[in-house]
């Protein structure tokens, strides 16, 4: 990894900026916004009204969200190998150049693929609820962290009934909390050596901050839910009790 020492403020913004834009254009790709063009059904006006893979799934079928899911969770992985390579490899100017400056803040330009999908410039700024880009971003941080976020999904998926909300909250939570221990493990673990600075331990925070965020509105709908069914057991519980007393 590099001393930021070794470089100007300057030199690190612009490469940073650099990355950043191309980052955030490439994540506006929307698989969910290119499937609904070509079925010619808007995935934001049916189902849950969003445009990740799970509502396409639901809409189309499974091949749909099996689409969905790998564009969407790819393009930030890649994006994550392409940007280290260039950063590693990129030696003009014996090594003094703005993609070698930001080669310890990669983390932060991979991110804005994660911004790219949710907001997406391509498609006036309606896009997914960014678990799939979150998750291939992630995998570029630690891929058994990854791998772990993904078990923890299932389990949570299919303990409360296929809520895809408190999955997702739960697997993103999961791996930022082992992240948070990246910078210190051996090397093996991290596919990238960025990916265990303290810069990568804060946008994984950040990342799981935006997947809360974003499932706001679920989480509402869930609890209100909930509260009803709270509300619907204590009524019968009274009924069955003037029941027996009678």
């Amino acid at each position: 990894m590099n001393n930021w020492i070794n470089f100007t403020k300057m030199e690190i913004f612009l490469g940073l900026l650099l990355y950043s834009i191309i980052a955030y254009l490439i994540g506006s790709m929307n698989a969910g916004q290119l499937l609904s063009k070509y079925k010619k059904v808007d995935l934001g006006k049916v189902g849950s009204k969003n445009y990740g893979a799970t509502n396409a799934g639901r809409t189309f079928g499974k091949e749909a969200f099996i689409l969905v899911f790998l564009f969407d969770f790819l393009k930030a992985f890649i994006v994550a190998i392409i940007f280290t390579e260039l950063s590693i490899n990129l030696t003009y100017n014996s090594g003094d150049n703005i993609f070698k400056a930001v080669e310890d803040y990669i983390a932060i330009a991979v991110f804005f693929v994660v911004i790219g999908h949710v907001w997406p410039i391509w498609f006036k700024f309606k896009g997914g609820k960014g678990v799939a880009t979150t998750f291939g971003f992630m995998l570029a941080i630690n891929w058994i962290f990854c791998a772990i976020g993904g078990i923890i999904f299932l389990i949570i998926f299919y303990s409360t009934k296929y809520k895809v909300t408190y999955s997702s909250i739960g697997a993103v939570f999961s791996i930022a909390l082992l992240g948070t221990f990246n910078p210190y493990l051996s090397d093996g673990w991290p596919l990238f050596d960025w990916s265990q600075t303290v810069t990568a331990v804060v946008i994984i925070w950040l990342a799981f901050i935006l997947i809360v965020y974003r499932h706001q509105t679920n989480l509402i709908i869930l609890y209100k839910e909930h509260k009803k069914k709270k509300k619907s057991k204590k009524k019968d519980d009274s009924k069955k009790i003037k029941k027996e007393i009678k």
